[in-house]
């Protein structure tokens, strides 16, 4: 199920997808409380059900804040309850305060979503794929350990969504690829407030393996850091060969 969140603004932090998890979460406390403090307990290490990306309306950067039009947020998850508990939030809240930002809610879209069949596909990165190795230096798509690391957390949101793991190894084919350096901070974890930089890339990436996996990424998304962010996919082509 995917949703897209129209929202009217003028103006958000240059470090702004934190502040989006934010407004999610508070989306979904309004409607549950209870599964909103489980789902986003900080002790809770589990990965979040969900991958969002954003579009910012002819965006500017002053100093430490970006001047927009407006912006949208599109949600993707397979779990229907985390979108029906987000759903429902979304429509009791329609502004939105972060930090000295003040934003409003305009219509929420339900997006036509498409069943993977194909043992291939040729995905477009709606948000930047975040891929690092097991100690944590970020991969470039040319870097030799970036299949299996994909791998690794294509894993991870296949064991969270389907409760099982990959059925066999992905084949992962970068193609143009870009690098982007995304700043953020942790300001929002344990009261910290270390500046990260982010090195994630966007482009077009053919994945091959079984569909019901490449169906859970393709809803999910694959990439550390999802629910910040990162990882959304669309369908580019189905039943793409290399």
């Amino acid at each position: 199920m995917r949703l897209k969140i129209n929202i009217k603004a003028k103006e958000i932090p240059v470090a702004y997808r934190f502040g989006f998890l934010s407004m999610i979460k508070e989306a979904v406390t309004a409607s549950d409380p209870h599964y909103a403090k489980q789902l986003f307990d900080s002790q809770n290490r589990e990965m979040k059900p969900f991958a969002y990306s954003t579009y910012l309306k002819n965006f500017r950067f002053e100093g430490d804040s970006i001047k927009v039009d407006s912006f949208t947020i599109t949600i993707s998850s397979s779990d229907l309850m985390f979108m029906t508990m987000l759903y429902n939030g979304l429509v009791h809240i329609r502004k939105y305060r972060y930090k000295t930002y003040e934003w409003e809610r305009g219509r929420i879209e339900m997006l036509p979503e498409k069943n993977i069949q194909s043992s291939s596909v040729l995905f477009r990165t709606l948000s930047p794929l975040l891929i690092e190795s097991a100690d944590q230096q970020p991969l470039a798509p040319h870097d030799p350990g970036y299949e299996q690391e994909f791998n690794y957390y294509a894993n991870l949101t296949v064991q969270r969504m389907l409760k099982r793991s990959l059925k066999k190894p992905l084949i992962v084919r970068p193609m143009q690829m870009k690098k982007v350096v995304i700043k953020e901070n942790t300001h929002h974890i344990n009261g910290g407030n270390q500046v990260l930089y982010l090195t994630a890339y966007k482009g077009m990436i053919f994945v091959e393996g079984d569909p019901a996996d490449l169906d859970c990424l393709y809803k999910n998304g694959c990439s550390k850091r999802r629910s910040a962010g990162f990882g959304l996919l669309d369908i580019e082509m189905e039943g793409m060969r290399t």
